[in-house]
């Protein structure tokens, strides 16, 4: 895989926290998509909630030649660090950190997985602009953003409030229509007619 055609991609607060010369190659999420389109590929998230594991991970994907994705929800590394302790910009930058020591020159993304939003409510949504905003100037590259709790209408206008948050950035962007119920409830699976709603009227938006 030619890396240097990656290196356009990396987010501008990733740059201000690279050394001249660093080969870390933190990557926005869509870019992937856009140069490699004729290309079968999978990309691993690995949620890295105990940061020990990271240098094994980027030793795998090095000898692999592959792309990964590092994530955290936002119950597990958010404003206050989360369970994890880790806060969107100390995760970042242990990312880097552990790239640099390892020597890891694959590209890869950040993702915040999970950004959870239950109720079309003032409090959840400003808590979750004020998360994104976090992630994006600590150098996220890819968001999960899940109203899926909501019917499709109210997902669609949650949805809608903080997806412009995006507009100037590059990121991968990953949206959920469905919620799967826990074990013992009964499932129902998303229709198509569910798909095109839901994707029609986000576009709208």
């Amino acid at each position: 895989m030619p890396l240097e055609k990656f290196r356009e991609y990396i987010p501008e607060p990733v740059k201000n926290l690279l050394d001249p010369g660093s080969k870390v190659c933190i990557i926005n999420g869509s870019s992937v998509y856009g140069l490699l389109p004729e290309t079968p590929f999978i990309i691993m998230g690995c949620n890295t909630r105990i940061r020990h594991v990271v240098p094994g991970i980027m030793r795998a994907a090095e000898e692999l030649d592959a792309i990964v994705a590092f994530e955290l929800s936002a119950t597990e590394g958010g404003l206050d660090g989360g369970y994890t302790g880790q806060t969107p910009d100390q995760f970042v930058k242990s990312l880097i950190e552990y790239a640099e020591v390892c020597r890891f020159s694959k590209p890869f993304i950040i993702h915040a997985d999970h950004i959870t939003i239950k109720k079309d409510l003032i409090p959840e949504i400003d808590a979750a602009k004020k998360l994104i905003a976090a992630q994006l100037a600590a150098g996220y590259s890819s968001f999960a953003l899940d109203a899926s709790f909501s019917p499709i209408a109210e997902n669609i206008s949650i949805l809608s409030k903080l997806v412009p948050m995006f507009r100037d950035f590059k990121v991968g962007l990953e949206v959920e229509l469905g919620e799967v119920p826990t074990v013992g409830r009964e499932s129902t699976l998303t229709t198509i007619d569910d798909a095109e709603e839901f994707l029609s009227g986000l576009a709208a938006h």
